[in-house]
């Protein structure tokens, strides 16, 4: 992966190596000097990288983001605008890669986890209503751990027959 003027890779046994600019602390090796061969920056357990600007981010096997770098428009993602010189974990989980252009940073998670606290309100729904009728709530939480649980509520309402009934 490249930045503005740093560079990333991986080697097979999932360490993270850097070479550049290192004016922003961005290649993750705790200092801000510039570095015109490579260096270990993590030791094992890198499964993706990303680079722009001057910052970097790295997804570890455990599903983490890390980052490092300048953080001037917040695209570290730690909830600070102050920039980082050793790697900060931004998420815990959840992440299976990363792509980074400029400030911004793109996280690609799995959301696998099925819905939880289903509810529909009222328990029972009665039939043959006019299209449009709005007949109950219906609830979930969804538990993915990237965004943290999140509640979702939705109308649902009668159709034009028991198979045309829909969400609002």
């Amino acid at each position: 992966a490249t930045g503005f003027s740093h560079t990333l890779f991986l080697k097979e046994d999932g360490s993270l190596w850097a070479m550049g600019r290192n004016s922003y602390y961005n290649l993750g090796d705790g200092t801000n000097q510039n570095r015109h061969s490579p260096v270990k920056v993590v030791d094992s357990g890198v499964t993706s990288l990303a680079a722009a600007g001057a910052h970097s981010q790295i997804v570890k096997t455990d599903g983490s983001l890390w980052s490092v770098g300048a953080n001037d428009f917040g695209q570290l993602g730690d909830g600070t605008n102050a920039d980082r010189n050793a790697w900060t974990k931004v998420l815990d989980g959840g992440v299976r890669d990363v792509a980074a252009e400029g400030p911004s940073v793109f996280v690609f998670a799995d959301p696998n986890k099925a819905p939880t606290d289903v509810t529909l309100t009222p328990g029972t729904i009665l039939e043959n209503r006019p299209a449009g009728t709005i007949v109950g709530d219906f609830n979930v939480t969804d538990p993915d751990v990237f965004l943290g649980p999140q509640s979702f509520a939705y109308a649902f309402a009668a159709g034009n027959g028991s198979t045309h009934n829909h969400l609002l």
